[in-house]
């Protein structure tokens, strides 16, 4: 575990923005409710969090978040998870985290390891 935030360094410096293009493309709201649901099924690691940070970073860049719009669209985020997720219960049994957590995990990781 000793290179793992160098790793995470590394591949924050050199790998670029590689975004999701088009229509693909994800809002803060569906990060903010996919970063939730990792958490909640405890998939959640160095780079799951550093995925997460620099792809909200990259909205940023972009201008598809901003001050004006970002508490809104976490709030919302946050009140899609509540709904559709958490008031189910189960948290780490949830069988929802083998499909929906692992993929959104797995998503993370991508946006840090693609070349």
């Amino acid at each position: 575990m000793g290179r793992m935030p160098i790793l995470i360094a590394a591949a924050c410096l050199l790998a670029p923005l590689p975004g999701r293009a088009g229509s693909d493309a994800p809002d803060y709201a569906s990060l903010v409710r996919d970063i939730l649901i990792v958490r909640q099924c405890g998939l959640s690691d160095e780079l799951v969090e550093a995925g997460f940070r620099i792809e909200v970073e990259s909205l940023v860049a972009a201008g598809r978040v901003t001050p004006a719009n970002g508490a809104a669209a976490r709030d919302q985020g946050q009140e899609i998870y509540r709904l559709a997720f958490r008031d189910r219960g189960g948290g780490s049994v949830d069988p929802r985290c083998r499909d929906e957590g692992a993929a959104a995990a797995a998503g993370f990781r991508a946006y840090i390891l693609a070349d």
